[in-house]
């Protein structure tokens, strides 16, 4: 099993979803900034921190949708 990483989503969950095609059923790392800037913040959000394979940590555009 490969270990993947990726970063800065920035709200587009297509490109979340190209990742999945690439990966398979390998684990991903996903170094934050999942929202702001595109068109599907929340879903994206959302699609990243549900799937069990992919380990999320908060970026600083998550820390600033929290404040």
């Amino acid at each position: 099993m490969a270990v993947w990483a990726t970063a800065d989503l920035h709200g587009h969950l297509e490109i979340w979803k190209k990742i999945k095609e690439i990966i398979g059923d390998d684990e991903i790392y996903v170094l934050g900034d999942c929202v702001d800037r595109g068109p599907q913040s929340w879903e994206t959000l959302k699609a990243v921190y549900n799937d069990p394979q992919a380990r999320l940590l908060k970026g600083n555009h998550e820390d600033m949708l929290v404040k």
